[in-house]
């Protein structure tokens, strides 16, 4: 699976002196809803919501890497990827300088999500749902998102 583009975006990276490359999967119902998930209390950022997202190996597509991620941290499996969304910048927990890109992709089902050790809940979220603990800069990301695709 590839998607227009991912080259320009992996070149501005390298002009940005980022090393660590991560993505990230706006996965929507038929109702709207996207998917959130809650990372373990005892992990980094642990207790807050974020969209499904990982980090990027070694020699592997940004595709080939949304692909894996979301299949491994829900159990769905991504059909196609639609549109880039837009991207921030953060840095970890071991200091490094990293990116996530965000997609929105289509998967085969939404009703089975089974998340991965890595989570402990996941839930469906709308800007009329109560707001779910999320970082600045997730919570931004799921407001432009609304606002870019309703």
């Amino acid at each position: 699976m590839e998607f227009p583009g991912e080259d320009e975006l992996l070149a501005q990276a390298d002009a940005d002196r980022i090393r660590k490359f991560v993505v990230g999967a706006f996965i929507q119902r038929d109702d709207g809803a996207i998917l959130v998930l809650k990372r373990r209390d005892d992990d980094f950022m642990g207790g807050l919501f974020e969209i499904p997202s990982g980090g990027v190996d070694d020699g592997e597509s940004l595709a080939g890497a949304l692909e894996r991620e979301v299949f491994e941290e829900t159990g769905l499996r991504l059909t196609s990827i639609g549109t880039f969304v837009n991207f921030f910048d953060y840095t970890d927990e071991t200091g490094a300088k990293a990116r996530q890109w965000n997609f929105y992709v289509l998967v085969s089902e939404t009703n089975d999500v089974r998340i991965s050790e890595e989570h402990s809940d996941f839930g469906w979220w709308t800007p009329d749902t109560p707001v779910f603990a999320m970082s600045d800069q997730v919570g931004k990301l799921v407001r432009d998102f609304f606002k870019k695709f309703g």
